[in-house]
């Protein structure tokens, strides 16, 4: 019996054994690429919000906070720093652990929503 290890990298060109066990590496890749196959995006310039919403809602997806994100909540607030996601990042953020979105989607996706909350604030 071999262990598998799920990669980012569809090339890995390592030879591991742990235990005896060869450990077998199997691309994540596969089956984003067939998601991105089937559908093309019109990512919104302006109300990301309300689109990231209405796409979460759509394909029945919800935010739900993984102990890696707590962790991370944790160190953040240990190293004193404040920083803090919002719904719409949130949901972007379990659009793409879902599948239903792609890197270069919730890139684009963030940045336009970052861009248009950085209007809405006045500055000091």
């Amino acid at each position: 019996m071999a262990l598998v290890a799920e990669t980012d990298s569809p090339r890995i060109s390592r030879r591991l054994v742990i235990d005896g066990q060869l450990v077998k590496f199997r691309s994540r890749r596969r089956k984003h690429r067939e998601v991105e196959a089937h559908r093309s995006l019109a990512i919104p310039a302006s109300g990301v919000a309300r689109f990231v919403q209405d796409l979460a809602r759509r394909l029945e997806v919800a935010y739900v906070p993984s102990s890696m994100d707590q962790w991370a909540e944790t160190v953040t607030n240990l190293a004193g720093d404040e920083v803090r996601s919002d719904t719409t990042q949130d949901l972007l953020v379990a659009l793409k652990r879902a599948g239903k979105l792609s890197k270069e989607e919730v890139a684009a996706l963030t940045v336009n929503h970052l861009r248009e909350r950085k209007q809405n604030v006045r500055p000091v």
